[in-house]
């Protein structure tokens, strides 16, 4: 019963129904997309932004900097329970999600 009056009431006056579901969820997409791409590209070892840090360190380095891969986790939950982490990641967040609703014309 309810599909039917929800397909009259698209069929009739489709925009509201835009409005109200389609463009807010869009915007929740592009948000928790790029949440997880800036938070995944973190230097700390349990994430893939360690893996990028070591393969552009030489190799004694990145052996180095591979012995703090069994205290990320730590450091992760440190970062996300005194807050730091936000501070770390919302300018980059901003800064793309800036970009895209630019270059999209996104308002």
């Amino acid at each position: 019963m309810f599909t039917k009056v929800a397909i009259l009431l698209f069929i009739q006056d489709p925009i509201p129904l835009i409005k109200l579901f389609f463009i807010p969820m869009g915007y929740a997409g592009i948000f928790i997309n790029l949440l997880l791409m800036v938070f995944n590209l973190i230097p700390i070892p349990p994430l893939d932004g360690s893996r990028v840090v070591a393969s552009l360190l030489p190799s004694g380095a990145a052996k180095v900097y591979g012995l703090v891969e069994q205290y990320g986790f730590i450091i992760l939950m440190f970062l996300i329970y005194t807050n730091i982490l936000s501070l770390i990641i919302e300018p980059p967040f901003l800064w793309i999600q800036n970009a895209i609703f630019s270059v999209f014309a996104i308002e």
